[in-house]
Order: structure tokens, then sequence, then C-alpha cells
């Protein structure tokens, strides 16, 4: 813009005529929206001037385009200009010499220029300007002396303070000049005394203004505003309106300063509970700000609140049943006759009364039960009982927005019982939840009869509790169904435009029909059908979604199984099969309904198609078209597959070779999800269908299924390998195209060392398939030296020799006790004269894996070979000698494992021996208790007498050895809890560290994941063996730390309980102790080894996993001064340390921001330390890995909603780690959490 432009529009705005005026100020305005906008500082006082003046014209639409300039302004001239405008609106605003207009037009010049300030040194400057004159208006219009006070202009004052106390409230705790402190007292010092202003519009600024400010305020400003509140409610003498202006100013304080106001509680509770109960009929206002002031205190202070909190508890519970207008006894109706429902059902205007506030002190408690609730999940058992039944008797509450509340409340007590039973192995266990099982009844019984009501916003309450009540108990409805019926059809039934009523009925009825026997909705049937069909097609799509995925669990309630089908519904299913089918073949339509209507038409042809069978080709067309539409086809892949699973035998050769096709094509494709369920598909096609598949589709599939039989992705290749076997056992011509292009793919996979789990139990069911389908190339005797001939390679890895001797038993067991004993023979052969430890090695695997297999008794060389294996000078033949006597002991216990034992007793004095003789025990042992040893052999008690006595006998051996010996300690004691378990028990007292070590590690490794006969004996041993973490030995309190860490892993109920005692020691476990540090002389330098590492880093996972499993048992204040010592602790501890600040960020946020002075520097001092300067590349990649887990807990930490109020947190997120190279890797991170935020939610939403 140049300046003779600018010259130009200034002389139009000087015009007298207001055309000219407008037209220029138009340009003007157009102008400064220009980003390239510039001009010098002369003409940029001179545009200030002039738009300024431009405020004052007098015509209103000019003044309101000038407004709009000063807001664009405000970026474009210097920061000098900008503090002359804000002087000069301040001026305007405050003069009594200017007219009402023109100080109403300077006040929304002054907030539009507030608003456009958004930092840097101007947000200082501007609060150092506005501040001062706010309050010297303010001063001025509320002088009772003064008779041209303004009570508007005192508003419009206190409503641009608050502003920029909101805005730049962060410049007078930043600055720490005496100056900055000053301004801030002096706003006090205007606002406090105006609490007592007799205008409730003002006292409402003022509380805004206070609140605000009290963010920003230090310590001791905030403690003088506190008393500033307490000393009035402590006066008895206190007005109702001076009583009810201070409750609302404390809740609001609260809330802003957060766990600040912790340490006014003591105070601040005892004074709400008095003025709650001593507060008129009336008085509902002063009832209603005592309760938000106690939610506040709840949300924000809720370790500091728990002290209080039953009687905070007892004070929601009686108000939450507040109603001094409402006479009837609302708690006695439930046991009323079921004719009283129509006289029960008053309506809302018969008792209504514009004057009566009741309903905002029941709201208020409601409100303050939820918070309790929601923030106290480790006292639900306390909270449940009183809580429970207040709400149920609640549910008929006459005021809408109070019943709103109520809901709301009890879905928070519902979550917190789910939430509850989660840590428990059987979530009846909880209290809480087999509390709510019994009052299940009376909420089903309050429930319907809400569900009668004509309020829309009432039955989405009730439908969006019920469906929480079901995510607790799965069969919580069944038994109600009748009564809710008459509630479900009527939201069904909605004529109005409620489409939220109506998704909220589909959602409850199919979460309902989904969690329950179909015969208890196949009655229902024929009453619920024509609203959930019309649904189907209703025009907006969510309904229509939901819809339809009632449609298909009607099926499933509809499908007779055995059982012929009425001709009643045998109509329905008709309507059914026609509504689905209008939304199935609709091209324009969202695509959740689409993939819904495909499902649904999957569902209802499998289960029902016997009664469809004119429609069935027409239908199979259709999902052929979908099957070949990108944006359909995964959703069609698995409707055909249901179909073809379906237990009608449905016939599907109408589309079976085009839809085969079109499948195959698919294992092509780069969609790993297209293709494993393409591959399922298929499996069910080929064994429900294969008759009518031609040879041509069949080679084609063979060829696209041998390309998916690599080590790059082992799940699709064992699903390509279930699918050869398929095809192999129901179209055996197939066995050539396998022969040719599949077995060469799987010679291949089968020597690789990635090879495990399902992959490796398809590949052994493949050659098994193989040699009784006579392939070619695939005879018995072919396949074994093939897999002989690869497994000897020098080149095979010894974890493929591994995969290849399971492979080769596998193939042995399924061709007979023919070629088994040939193979034993041959290999037992080979072994007296080995041709290399390659080949000696693969065969001692080989007799290994048959000898689990099959029983080797007959063989009498077995023994000695193993024997000459074991005292091999090679560390690997060892390793496959002892494998392999594990192994034939597995399959032959009584022939072997008598050998075995006694190997164990006279080789006690070789530790390398003995250890490979322990690890063959550990087999045996594993084996029985899993019952997997050959014919389900047991060990009798005197050999498990005799098996725990040598075990306790190698305590003492080395370290390698006492793990295996704990290791089979463990495995035992599952196979006989109640007799081993005990005598673990007795020796944790042991005189012996070893033995006490042995103690504790074999009860960890006799933990599992699932319910086992071992738990109750566990229940009882394990509290006395995990108070080991306290032991004087390191090691032993290493091993109890990692078995508390296992069992509240997998069992925490089993600890649970103990907790209280177990934790004070765990957290000993995480100090750095001096005694455990030593200095190791390497001549040169000196080298400082820390013992006590590796014990701290096991603490501080068992810390983390116990934070997982048990949370409502933990201390979190407790817990975080321990993290605090993590933080700064070794490179190996600080990991853990950030991954649990998150976490706790996340779960207890007011816990870490209470702890967030300390918590600051230690991050600081992580991100800030510098590496050496010859540091290697392990240390920088250690570095950058630390740094980034550092970022997560800072961003998790910044994420909290109260955390910018502390300065400490604010200043170290703009220096530190929003600044310089650290920005880059923040945002990083960040972008990190936002995709798998999406990817998580994308993930439920599919699920």
């Amino acid at each position: 813009m140049s300046h003779l432009s600018v010259g130009l529009i200034l002389e139009k705005i000087a015009s007298k005529d207001k055309d000219f005026r407008y037209m220029a100020t138009s340009d003007l305005q157009s102008e400064l929206e220009n980003p390239n906008f510039k001009t010098d500082l002369q003409t940029e006082s001179r545009l200030c001037r002039v738009v300024l003046q431009q405020m004052e014209d007098s015509s209103s639409d000019i003044s309101s385009i000038a407004v709009k300039c000063l807001s664009l302004l405000v970026h474009r001239v210097s920061v000098d200009n900008t503090e002359d405008v804000l002087r000069s609106l301040c001026a305007s605003l405050l003069s009594p010499k200017k007219k009402e207009q023109e100080r109403d037009i300077a006040g929304i010049g002054l907030k539009a220029a507030i608003s456009e300030i958004h930092g840097g040194k101007l947000a200082a400057r501007t609060a150092k300007i506005v501040i001062p004159e706010m309050i010297r208006g303010i001063n001025t219009n509320t002088k009772k002396d003064n008779k041209e006070a303004s009570f508007d202009l005192c508003n419009e004052c206190l409503g641009i303070l608050h502003e920029v106390i909101r805005k730049f409230g962060s410049a007078l705790s930043e600055d720490t000049s005496r100056n900055v402190a000053d301004t801030a007292e002096a706003v006090l010092e205007c606002l406090l005394p105006l609490m007592d202003e007799p205008r409730a519009g003002i006292r409402k600024r003022v509380i805004h203004c206070i609140a605000s400010l009290s963010t920003h305020l230090n310590n001791a400003l905030l403690g003088k505003v506190c008393n500033e509140i307490f000393e009035p409610l402590s006066n008895a003498s206190v007005t109702t309106d001076a009583s009810q202006a201070y409750l609302h100013l404390l809740g609001a304080v609260s809330r802003s300063v957060g766990y600040r106001f912790g340490c006014y509680l003591p105070k601040a509770i005892p004074l709400i509970m008095k003025h709650c109960d001593s507060a008129g009929e009336e008085d509902c206002e002063v009832r209603e700000n005592c309760l938000q002031a106690l939610e506040s205190f709840v949300e924000c202070c809720p370790q500091d609140t728990r002290h209080f909190l039953d009687p905070i508890l007892d004070l929601c519970l009686r108000y939450l049943s507040y109603d001094p207008n409402y006479d009837m006894d609302l708690d006695n109706t439930e046991d009323e006759d079921e004719d009283m429902d129509d006289d029960d059902n008053i309506s809302e205007e018969e008792y209504s009364d514009d004057e009566d506030m009741s309903w905002k002190v029941r709201r208020a408690a409601a409100k303050c039960l939820s918070a309790v609730i929601a923030s106290y999940h480790d006292l639900l058992e306390d909270i449940y009982p009183k809580a429970s039944a207040q709400l149920v008797s609640r549910f008929r509450e006459r005021e809408e927005t109070v019943k709103t509340d109520v809901f709301s409340s009890f879905v928070e007590l519902l979550k917190a019982t789910r939430s509850k039973s989660a840590g428990f192995d059987v979530p009846e266990s909880s209290h809480a939840v087999s509390l709510l099982r019994k009052d299940v009844p009376v909420i089903m019984k309050a429930a319907s009869r809400q569900l009668k009501e004509k309020s829309v916003k009432t039955k989405v309450g009730v439908f969006a509790m019920l469906r929480e009540l079901l995510t607790v108990l799965n069969d919580a409805a069944e038994a109600h169904i009748p009564d809710l019926m008459p509630g479900i059809l009527s939201s069904l039934q909605d004529k109005g435009n409620n489409s939220g009523l109506k998704i909220e009925g589909l959602m409850f009825l199919n979460a309902a029909m989904a969690r329950s026997s179909a015969q208890t909705f196949r009655p229902h049937i024929p009453v619920l059908a024509p609203p959930v069909l019309s649904a189907v097609n209703e025009r907006y799509y969510k309904v229509t979604s939901e819809a339809l995925r009632v449609c298909e669990e009607m099926a499933r309630v509809i499908y007779p199984g055995e059982e012929p089908l009425s001709p009643e519904l045998q109509g329905i299913t008709s309507s059914l099969y026609e509504a689905v089918l209008v939304r199935l073949t609709a091209q324009d339509q969202d695509q959740e309904v689409k993939e819904r209507a495909i499902s649904c038409m999957a569902v209802t042809v499998a289960l029902l198609g016997n009664y469809l069978n004119a429609q069935q080709e027409q239908v199979l067309n259709v999902l052929l078209e979908r099957l070949r539409n990108e944006i359909t086809r995964l959703t069609a892949v698995k409707a055909f597959s249901t179909i073809t699973s379906s237990p009608l035998r449905l016939d599907l050769s109408p589309v079976l070779s085009p839809a085969v096709a079109e499948l195959t094509s698919f294992l092509r494709k780069a969609n790993r999800l297209l293709r494993q369920a393409s591959l399922e598909t298929l499996i069910a096609m080929v064994k429900s269908q294969s008759e009518a598949l031609g040879a041509a589709e069949l080679d084609a599939l063979v060829v696209e299924a041998a390309n998916l039989v690599t080590d790059e992705d082992l799940h699709l290749a064992a699903q390509s390998l279930r699918l050869c076997c398929t095809l192999l056992a129901a179209q055996p011509p197939s066995a050539q195209a396998i022969g040719d292009k599949v077995l060469p793919k799987a010679m291949t996979l089968v020597q690789s060392q990635l090879l495990q789990g399902v992959g490796l139990e398809a590949l052994q069911q493949f050659f098994a398939a193989v040699a009784a389908s006579g392939a070619p190339g695939g005879s018995f005797e072919n396949l074994l030296q093939s897999l002989l001939s690869y497994g000897a390679a020098a080149h095979t890895p010894k974890a493929a020799q591994s995969s290849i001797a399971k492979c080769i038993a596998a193939l042995c067991h399924s061709a007979g006790t023919e070629h088994v004993n040939s193979t034993v023979s041959s290999l037992l052969a080979k072994l007296k004269a080995p041709d290399n430890a390659q080949q000696q090695r693969l065969d001692l695997l080989v007799i290994g894996e048959i000898g689990r297999r099959e029983n080797l008794a007959l063989f009498d060389s077995v023994k000695s070979t193993i024997n000459m294996a074991l005292e091999s000078p090679l560390d690997e033949i060892k390793s496959a000698g002892s494998m392999a006597l594990g192994g034939v002991a597995v399959g032959s216990l009584e022939t072997f494992l008598p050998f075995l034992l006694e190997q164990i007793g006279t080789q006690s004095e070789s530790s390398k021996h003995q250890y490979m003789l322990l690890k063959s025990l550990n087999e045996v042992i594993a084996s029985v208790t899993k019952g997997t040893a050959s014919g389900g052999a047991r060990l009798e008690q005197a050999q498990q007498e005799h098996i725990l006595q040598l075990l306790l006998k190698n305590c003492e051996s080395e370290e390698e050895c006492r793990n295996v010996v704990a290791e089979c300690a463990g495995s035992l004691a599952l196979l006989n809890p109640s007799f081993v378990i005990p005598q673990l028990q007795s020796l944790v007292e042991s005189e012996s560290s070893a033995m006490r070590w042995l103690v504790v590690t074999a009860l960890r490794y006799a933990i599992t994941e699932k319910p086992s006969e071992a738990d109750k004996a566990l229940a009882i041993s394990l509290p006395p063996a995990l108070m080991c973490i306290a032991d004087a030995d390191r090691h032993v309190r290493r091993a109890a730390v990692l078995t508390l860490s296992s069992v509240s892993h997998n069992k925490p109920s089993l600890i649970r309980d103990n907790l209280p005692d177990l934790l004070p020691a765990l957290y000993g476990q995480t100090v750095v102790r001096e005694d455990l540090i030593r200095i190791v002389d390497l001549g040169p330098f000196k080298h400082k080894i820390d013992d006590g590492l590796e014990l701290r880093k096991a603490a501080f996972e068992c810390m983390d996993m116990v934070m997982d499993q048990c949370a409502s048992y933990v201390d979190y204040a407790v817990f975080v001064q321990h993290l605090e010592s993590g933080l700064k602790d070794h490179y190996d501890v600080k990991m853990p340390c950030h991954s649990m600040l998150a976490k706790l960020a996340q779960r207890s946020p007011h816990t870490v921001l209470a702890h967030i002075e300390g918590i600051v520097p230690l991050l600081e001092k992580t991100l800030t330390a510098k590496l050496k300067s010859d540091a290697v590349k392990q240390e920088v990649d250690r570095n950058d890995d630390m740094l980034r887990s550092c970022l997560r807990a800072v961003d998790a930490v910044a994420r909290i909603p109260s955390v910018d109020s502390n300065s400490s947190f604010s200043n170290f997120m703009k220096n530190v780690v929003q600044a310089g190279p650290m920005a880059a890797k923040y945002q990083a991170v960040k972008e990190e959490r936002q995709e798998a935020e999406v990817t998580a939610v994308r993930d439920r939403a599919a699920h």
C-alpha cells in the first residue's frame, strides 16, 4: 500500500459527507485486511488517530467499520502506537465528558483490540495499561458519594478487566517485579470490597474477575483472598445474599487454582457444611453454591478432600431428594400395585411452581455425587451401598434437568463398578457387583416406569443407563424384557423428529439381544419387527445403521435350529429380507449403512436361507457385486464367509466360480486384513462347496496361496497352509498343483529361523497332509529325506533345526508306527558314529520330538545315546541331548523318568551336566502339568516327593541351575499345589538365602494367567513370601519384586488385600543405596558399578504393573514421591518412570499437579542434559530414546486441564520444550500420540 493511497483515503475520511466517510472507512478496512499492508511510523500514528476519531462518528455504520479497522490495526502498527490506542480508548471509556454512546463504542473498541492481542511483550504492556485504568473506573463508579456513578460503566470495566486478566494474567505470575505484585494486590483491593455490593450483576462479574486472577496469584495473595472469603462466612450475622456470593466465589476460586486450594479445605469445608445446613427453606441458591463448591473440591483436590468424604457424601445424598414443595413420599410408592402407575406418573405441570428453586439444589447434589463416584473408585465398596438405592429412588425426579443428572450419576456409579470388577478374575467377586446384581430388579422396575414418560430426554437417559448396566452384568436385562418392552416399542414408534431417541432405543435393543438367549426375545419378535423394519427405511443414516444391527440380532433370535419355524415368524423373515434388500441394493447411501446391510443380509441368509429359497440367488448376485466394489469388498468377503459357514449348507453354485476368482485375486492385494479375510472365506468355501469348484479355479488358488507361504507374514502363511490342507482333504486332485507350487515354498519356510507359533503348527499339519495325499514328490520317504538334509546343512540355523525336528516328528507320527520305528532306528544308528555336530544335533532333536509323541521304551540304545550326547564337549550337543531326554521321558514316563532322576542324583558335581538334566526334568514336569504327556501319564505322589527333594537339594548350585530348579519347582507346584506349595512356604524363612530365593522364584513360576487349582494355595503362601522384598539379601529382594510384578499382572486378586503391607517394602527398593555401589580400579581410570540398579529397575517396573492392575489400592500421593526419585535415576530407571508419569497424568492428574514443582526440574534436567563429545552411536541412540520417552511424559502432563496455571511448568514448556531443536521432537511426539488415538478410535469403531 503506497503512502499516496493512504493519504487519499484519509482525506476522504475527513469529508463532511457521511457517504464519503463511509466509503473511505470501508476502503481503509480493505487495505488493512491485505496481508502485505505496510506503512511508516508517521502514517501509522495518523491512521490510529483517524480510526479512533471514526469510532466516535455520529453514524453507527461508520463507527462499526472503524471498530473492525481497529481490530486489524493492532497487528499492523508498532507496539508504541498500539499502546497509545489502548490509552486513548481507556480515556474515552472513563471520561465523564463523553456521551454514553461514545463510551459504549470505546468499550467495544477496547474489547476488540484486546481480543486481537495474543502474547509477547504487547500482552504484558496491555495488562499494565488497561488494568490500572479499569480499577480507576470501577472505584469511581462504585463510590457511594458519587452521584454520577454509572452501574453500566462499572459493569463494562469489570468485563474488560476480566478479559485482560483471563488473557494476560500470566504476565502477573511470570514477572516477579514489585510493580506487578502491587498491580495484583491493587486489583484485589478494588474487587474484594465489591463482594458486599447489593447489585447481583456486579457481584457476579467481580467473582469472575477474582477467580481468573487467583490462578496467577502467589501463595501469599491467594491466602489473602481465601481469608477474605472465610471471614464473612464465619460471621454468624452474614446476610443470605452475602453468604451466597462468598460461597459462589469460594467454588470459583477453588476451580481456578485447582490443587493449590487443598491446604484451605480444613477451614472451607466446615463453613460450607454449616451454611448448607443452616440455610432457610427458601435459600436454595445458598445450598446450590455450597454443593457446587464441594463438587469443585472433589474434582480439583481429591486427595485433600478424601478426609472429608463421609460428610460430603452424606450431604449429597440428603439433598439429592430435597424437595420441600413436594409432599408425596416417592420412596414408598415403589411397593404400590402396578395399577397405580397412571396415578404415579403425575405430570410436571400439576406440581410446577415458577418460584420453586429446590431443583437447583437437587441438581447440584447429583453433580457433586457424580464427582465423588468418579474421583474415588477405590472407595466404591463404601460408596455403592449408600448411593445406589438413593439414586434409583430419584429416577422419578419431577424436574427433567435434574433427572438427567441423576441418570448421569448412576451411569458413573456403573462405570466405577465395571472398573472395579475388572481387577477380579471373576467379576462377581467384587462386592459392588454382587450388590448391583441384587439391585437389578429394582433398577429395571424403575427404568420401565421411566420409559413410559413422555419426555424424550428421560427415555434417552434411561437407555444410556441400561446399556451401561449391560456392560457390567451381561444378563441384567434378560429376566425383565417383558417389563421394558412397552418403553422400547414407544421409543421406536415415536412419531416426532427424535432420531436421538430411536438411536438410543435401537442401541439398547441390540445390546440386550446380543447378551440374552434367543428364547428371551423370540416371543416379542412379532411386535418388535414392524418398528425396527420401519427404522431401516429412515432417512437419517445413524438410525438406519443401528436398525440394521438390530435386524442382524433378530435373525439370530428367529433362527430355530433344528425346529421348524412358525408361519408368523416365516412372514417376519420375508419382511426382514425385503427391508434389508432395499438397503443392500441402494447405491446413494452412507458407507456405514452399506456395510451394515451387507453384514445383516449375510447373517439372515446364513441362518434363515432355507425359508428364502427363491430369493437366495438374487442376494448372492448382489453380494458378488459388492465383492467387486473396492469400497465394500472387505465387508462382502466376511459376508461370504458367514454364508459359507452356515449350518444350513446353502448352495452357492450360482456365484461360486466368480466369487472364488475374486477372492483369489484379493490374495495379491496389499491390504493385509483383506487377504486374511479372503483366506478364511476360501477355506470355508473349499470345506463346504468343493465339489462345485473347477480345476482351473483350484490351480489359480493354489498358485496365489503358494506366494503367501513365506516368513514375511507367518499368520498369512499359516492360513495359506491351512487352505492347502483343506484342499488336499476336500479335493484330492489338487495334490498335483500343491506338490508343484506349495511344497517347495514350504521347504524354504521350514528353514527360516523366524518360524514359530501358528506358522510352525500349520507347517507340521501340511507335511502330514501332503504325505497322506500321495502328491508328487510328497511321499513320506521324500519328505523325510528332504527335511533331514535341510536340517543337517551347515547353513541351517539352530532355531530352524528345532522347527525341522518338529515337522519330522509330526510326519512320522501321522505315517504310523512302522515309519516311526524305522526312522528312530536309522537315527540311533547314525548317532553311534555321527558325521558332524550339525547332523548329530538334528538327530537328537528329532528323537526327542518323536519321543514326545510316541513311546520309545522298546529302543534300548536311547539311554546310552542320550548319555553320550550329554557328555559331549560341545554345548550345542549337550543342549540337544537334554531336549531329547526330556522328550522321550514325556512319551514314556515309566521307562525314562527313573533314569533321569537317577542321573540328577549322581551328577551333582558337574554343574553343566546337572543343568542339562534339570532342563529335561522341567520339560517332563511341564508336560505332565499341561496334560500333554503320552497317554495322559501322571506322576505318582512318591515321585513328586522324590523330585521335590532333588530340587531342594540343588538350591545351592550355580545360578543357571538354580533358575531351572525354581522353574521345575513352580511347575511341580502347579501339578500338586496342595503338597508342594505348603512345603515351599515352610522354607520361606530358611537361613539359606539361596533357599529363600528358590521359594520366591518357584512361586513366581507357579503363577499362571488363567485360573488354576494352585490359586487357593498361592493366596495363602504368597503374602509371607512376598515380604522377602525386605530381605537382607538383594538377590532375594529382586526375586520377590519380580514375583510381585508377575502376580500383579496375572492374578492381582491374590495379593490385592496385602498391598498396604507390600507397597511400603516395594517403595523401599527404589532408593539408591550407597552400600551397593562399588568402585572397580581399572588402572588408568576407575569404574563405578551399581549392584542395586537391576533391583531398582525391577521395583519401578513392578510399581508400573501395580498401578495398571490395582490402581484403586494405590495411594498416589505416596506413589508419586518415589516416582520422583526414579526420574533422576539411571537411564534404565528413567524410562519406566516416564511411562508411569504419563499414565499418572491421565489417571490422577491432581496428584501430578500437587507435585509439579518437584517434577518439572527433573524433566528439565533430562531434556537439557548434554552428551559427551566422544559419545558412540549406541549412546546417542539411547539418549534419543530417553528424550522421546521424557517428551511423551511431558505431553501427558501438558494435557492436564489446569496445569497452565503453574508458572514453573509454563516457563519449562516455553523455554525448554517448545524452544530450539526440542520443539521439533516434541511436535513429533504429539503427532505420534494423535495418530495412535485416531487409530484406536478406528479400531473401536471397527470392533
